[in-house]
């Protein structure tokens, strides 16, 4: 065909259009091998399975609107474009067992639109999802992505009010990268030069949440914040056991204090491995276990916020190398408290490689001799009334510091 192999259009209100194709070969178009356009609230049920859809002259299969689409146990195979396009429409990702795909120009299945409905992705071994348009997650709604999926971006996931459930396994982690990492998924898919800035990020806010456990994410960043961001509005936040790697800004970029930042690898970011601003509770943020390197700024930036409860940062057993400072608190007015709550931190070949704290001891407050990193205190250190700032023996600080009380 000089158009499609198969196209179905339906623009009259209020009727249903009907499509089976089973066991089938749609091969050789000059656009696309299937086509489903849906229009003026017409509705399509289409039932695609058992079927080759390959060497059409632009993507092989593609709906604008996936209500009613039963789409598996198929193979798109050197098609010039995308292996599948979907568009969602409010409705929710169709089940794709099954479907399987190689040699695409882009291979991997475009998701278009918001989840508005509970989804869990199909996991596609040999091909990757590719997102050309922000992904939402809306108020209420949950986002499951299986372990081992890549995902690959131009755009950004936004979670507003939604949850990202994203839970991979050491042997199969979930990588979210950039449209042109051959590294992950396939070989072909973009110009196999992917650099920091690529695609946006993981955004959460508006009481959104995420669970990102044994995930890559990598070569985002491009929005100004970082791989990940957490806005002040979103619930809770937890990274464990994932690398982060190649942002153009920040790794992660958290306004909220309610965020676990667990056994992560975090390198090579434009600016701060980790960025938490705005700390106002006492028993987080925590940063335990983490290896940060190569980062433009800080390997930890913590800044504290104007009123409320001083932040008792938990800064644990992180190996910190090559960055400005290896970790940086601004305390804000609220201040700084905790008995050896910063406890095990080494690394080397930073500018500083120290922690450096500025602003108030607001409660008793104990520093630990036992990080491999000296202590750093600004010039505007406050030892607050009734307050008592407490140095281990052994402690190094390698600066004078000018203390009021």
């Amino acid at each position: 065909s000089n158009y499609a192999g198969v196209r179905l259009n339906n623009g009259i209100s209020g009727a249903t259009s009907h499509l089976t194709i089973t066991d089938s070969v749609i091969t050789d178009n000059t656009n696309r091998g299937i086509y489903i356009s849906v229009s003026n609230d017409g509705l399509s049920q289409v039932t695609v399975t058992g079927t080759l859809i390959q060497n059409n002259g632009s993507t092989g299969f593609e709906t604008n609107n996936v209500a009613g689409l039963t789409f598996n146990n198929s193979h798109l195979k050197d098609n010039v474009s995308y292996a599948a396009y979907l568009t969602l429409a409010g409705n929710p990702a169709p089940d794709l067992t099954g479907v399987t795909g190689e040699g695409n120009t882009k291979n991997g299945i475009v998701l278009v639109g918001s989840f508005s409905t509970n989804t869990t992705l199909t996991y596609l071994p040999n091909l990757s999802y590719i997102m050309v348009s922000t992904w939402n997650i809306e108020n209420g709604v949950t986002l499951t992505i299986p372990a081992g999926q890549v995902i690959k971006a131009y755009s950004s996931i936004n979670i507003n009010g939604g949850h990202l459930d994203a839970q991979g396994t050491v042997s199969d982690p979930i990588v979210f990268t950039s449209i042109n990492d051959h590294e992950y998924g396939d070989g072909t898919t973009g110009t196999g030069s992917p650099a920091a800035g690529d695609w946006y990020d993981i955004h959460i806010y508006n009481g959104g949440t995420a669970v990102l456990d044994h995930t890559i994410i990598r070569y985002g960043g491009y929005g100004g914040y970082g791989l990940i961001d957490v806005d002040a509005t979103a619930g809770s936040v937890s990274l464990t056991n994932s690398t982060l790697e190649f942002s153009r800004t920040h790794g992660i970029y958290s306004l909220t204090d309610n965020t676990t930042i667990l056994a992560n690898t975090i390198s090579d970011c434009g600016f701060n491995g980790i960025y938490i601003s705005g700390s106002s509770d006492t028993n987080n943020p925590e940063i335990t276990n983490n290896v940060i390197n190569d980062c433009g700024s800080n390997g930890i930036y913590m800044s504290g916020g104007s009123s409320g409860d001083p932040i008792i940062p938990i800064i644990k057993n992180n190996i910190i190398n090559n960055t400005n400072h290896a970790i940086y608190i601004v305390t804000g007015s609220a201040g700084m408290a905790g008995e050896r709550t910063i406890t095990g931190n080494t690394g080397s070949g930073s500018t500083y490689n120290g922690i450096y704290i500025s602003g108030n001891f607001a409660s008793n407050t104990t520093l630990s001799a036992d990080n491999g990193l000296y202590w750093y205190l600004g010039y505007d250190i406050s030892v607050l009334s009734g307050a008592t700032l407490t140095l281990d023996p052994g402690t190094v600080v390698k600066k004078t510091v000018d203390t009021t009380s």
